[in-house]
């Protein structure tokens, strides 16, 4: 027998987690007094297949009595407690070794002069090794995961704090080039499908009997099929299969008053309006509708039953924070005869622990390496490597979430919106970029209209006192360094200087094209 059973995972120490889970057995219908389960013989591991992801490291048994409000008898069940460990030999491979090589990447960043872009390129390699591995790892577990592995928040915590070091990089290079001296005490400091137990409860006139012609039984366990049972349905179910088909038959309670007990655990899908536009601090509101499919109410009369979660098992993606109950008649076309239904109206709120670390800290760390770019000359590479890297950080994030969300969602969340326009805005500001780069290696002087009309954005230049800084070129680190005898270098600084006032206004509105995007795309 192949049994699937529902187990309390806790993930945080993946992948060196052990978990304790159990297989709890008993009758759904007879009571102690009727039939005891014992458990004498000690579980055996002769005939046990090892799992592929899992080592049985203990296992025992129990019997418990329990005992329920209905009934005065006692219910015994069964229960066998696993302890179980993950293999961790596949980990080691797929993420340890990738995620160490890129911490050593960044680290290796420190060894060379702040000037040089090895340094930068050894950073945007890694962050991007941490973030596609960070995306795996997200969707190994799942969007909704009951607790976050240690490992997942030490690769988005390294993720930002690499951008934090290209941002101090980015300040250095900048201050070395500007030739400023900081002051004395700044130089020494220098993250819906359910299971249900429905209570259905009948009384039948021809199924009464009296206790004393029969040695006192007033009440006997039948099977479920023996006895008629109205055509209860979920009406918005999303199951092809009909609602008997999801139903676990379990044996029914019969008294001798004609009253049915019936309580069988069935897994129902439902369909559900769900807007995600808040998404991952969005709350839901789903119902599940149950009525007679055939019968009206004059045949049946539909009591309101109360929705216990005392014993709700917790969903590893949605918190429930309110539930409530109504019966209702429905008046069709075709028919006088009223339809009753009993709806359960669910409210659900999203688990959001998982995203902090696995979306929101790389996306901060994509568009703050964007931004990173306007502190580097246009002639620079370190300008297009900035750029490119976020770009692609931003894709992987939005093809993740896309692949998540599927492609036919009602609503568009506005994480994914904000994702999408600072890609867009990113791309256009490569386009001014390169614009303004060809333009300063081109021998072209600006129009006096168009000198005019650009004049005003002069002011927002931080002007260098560094006499080299209009000597960065896209060509090796040392020549950035200017010397007054190279003659090459002296004709290159008065052919640019020349056409400051042609690039400076496309460089600077790059910056204003960035803002209109994100508050008009």
């Amino acid at each position: 027998m192949l049994v699937k059973s529902l187990c309390d995972v806790d993930i945080s120490d993946w992948p060196y987690d052990e978990q304790n889970c159990f297989l709890r057995f008993g009758s759904w219908t007879h009571d102690g007094l009727s039939i005891d389960i014992s458990n004498d013989s000690k579980i055996s591991l002769n005939d046990y297949w090892k799992s592929p992801e899992w080592d049985l490291i203990d296992s025992r048994s129990e019997r418990r009595d329990f005992y329920f409000d209905c009934c005065p008898e006692p219910y015994p069940d069964v229960t066998f407690y696993l302890r179980l460990r993950r293999k961790t030999s596949l980990y080691h491979f797929t993420v340890f070794i990738p995620v160490t090589t890129a911490v050593i990447l960044n680290l290796l960043m420190f060894w060379f002069s702040i000037r040089s872009s090895v340094r930068f390129l050894l950073s945007s390699l890694s962050l991007l090794m941490l973030t596609v591995i960070l995306l795996y790892l997200g969707s190994k577990f799942g969007l909704g995961a009951n607790s976050i592995p240690y490992a997942i928040r030490y690769i988005s915590r390294t993720i930002l704090t690499i951008g934090l070091t290209l941002v101090w990089t980015t300040i250095a290079y900048n201050l070395l080039n500007m030739n400023i001296q900081l002051p004395d005490p700044l130089r020494r400091l220098t993250a819906p499908t359910e299971w249900l137990a429905i209570k259905q409860s009948l009384t039948d006139s021809h199924l009464t009997w009296k206790p004393e012609d029969y040695g006192g039984i007033s009440t006997i366990r039948v099977n479920a099929d023996e006895v008629f049972k109205p055509d209860i349905m979920l009406y918005n179910s999303a199951d092809v299969l009909s609602m008997k088909d999801n139903l676990i038959q379990t044996k029914l309670l019969l008294f001798s008053n004609g009253r049915l007990f019936w309580e069988p655990p069935i897994l129902v899908k439902s369909l559900c309006d769900v807007d995600i536009s808040n998404w991952p601090y969005d709350e839901q509101n789903c119902f599940l509708r149950f009525g007679s499919w055939t019968h009206d109410g004059l045949s049946y009369l539909y009591s309101l039953p109360n929705i216990v979660v005392k014993k709700l098992w917790k969903s590893p993606e949605w918190d429930l924070i309110d539930s409530r109950s109504e019966r209702r008649d429905i008046y069709y076309d075709c028919c006088p005869e009223p339809y009753p239904d009993v709806t359960f109206y669910l409210r659900l709120r999203r688990k959001t622990s998982l995203y902090h670390f696995t979306v929101f800290i790389p996306v901060t760390t994509a568009v703050i390496l964007n931004l990173l770019m306007f502190w580097f000359s246009i002639r620079s590479s370190v300008r297009f490597l900035l750029s490119s890297l976020s770009l692609l950080m931003l894709t992987i994030i939005l093809l993740y979430l896309g692949s998540k969300f599927g492609l036919g969602a009602n609503s568009i969340p506005y994480a994914i919106r904000y994702i999408s326009r600072t890609i867009l805005t990113i791309g256009l500001t490569l386009v001014w970029t390169t614009i303004a780069y060809n333009l300063l290696n081109m021998n072209i002087q600006l129009p006096d209209p168009l000198r005019r009309l650009t004049a005003p954005t002069e002011w927002l230049v931080i002007h260098s006192t560094h006499e080299n800084s209009d000597t960065m070129v896209l060509t090796n680190d040392q020549q950035v360094i200017n010397n007054p005898k190279d003659k090459s270098l002296e004709v290159l600084n008065s052919k640019h200087n020349g056409k400051n006032n042609a690039t400076l206004p496309i460089d600077r509105l790059s910056d204003f094209n960035r803002s209109f995007l994100q508050g008009v795309v």
